[in-house]
């Protein structure tokens, strides 16, 4: 599948001057009009989340922020083919703009989103804030969703404690993850790290709240 080749093709050439020119092309890609398949746009932007930030430029850095927060706000015409792709820009602006989480928590608390997963993403992101007071008002605002999986988050977070020390969330927060390539011209299978977002944020709620 080409979406799939995509993230393939970007690990295979993240060392090599091709890296920074193909983020350019695959940012002018979502903001055009070709940009019509929910699965394709929701695998890029994962792509995106995947590789580690010191392999952006800073010229890409700045523009991945800009379209993370057209994403998730709609801004400047862009119209997400879903809410997923929404959920995956909020992910974006933490890996690489951190002082936009003030702003994605503000959106969480005067706005009433319809989609649950998006709130969820909004509410798992907004708690890493450094304001306490935002983060008690987050919390406060989450603990009166009806929805099962905001529930089971809220339930971790309350239990933390107790949570951190799972075995299974352990490995899951564990810093060295690595993914396997094969480089045909080699024979070879290579480990190269990639950016474990969703980790991260698990591991900086641990460490806020337990």
């Amino acid at each position: 599948m080409a979406d799939a080749k995509i993230g393939k093709y970007l690990l295979s050439v993240r060392e090599s001057d091709l890296f920074q020119e193909t983020i350019k092309k695959l940012i002018v890609y979502l903001r055009s009009r070709e940009n019509l398949y929910p699965s394709l746009e929701s695998n890029i932007l994962e792509t995106l989340l995947l590789l580690p930030t010191d392999k952006y430029s800073i010229e890409n850095r700045k523009k991945l922020v800009i379209l993370a927060n057209d994403i998730l706000f709609k801004t400047n015409g862009y119209l997400p083919n879903s809410e997923y792709a929404r959920a995956l820009a909020i992910l974006i602006l933490f890996k690489l703009d951190n002082s936009k989480m003030v702003g994605v928590a503000e959106h969480y608390l005067k706005s009433n989103e319809s989609n649950a997963l998006l709130r969820k993403y909004l509410i798992f992101v907004s708690l890493t804030v450094t304001n306490q007071n935002v983060r008690s008002k987050v919390l406060d605002k989450a603990k009166k969703e009806h929805d099962l999986s905001i529930n089971r988050l809220m339930l971790f977070v309350s239990n933390i404690d107790d949570y951190c020390h799972v075995e299974a969330v352990k490995r899951y927060i564990g810093k060295n993850k690595k993914v396997l390539c094969y480089k045909p011209e080699l024979d070879l299978l290579v480990e190269k790290e990639f950016d474990h977002v969703r980790g991260r944020i698990l591991k900086k709620l641990i460490d806020i709240y337990g």
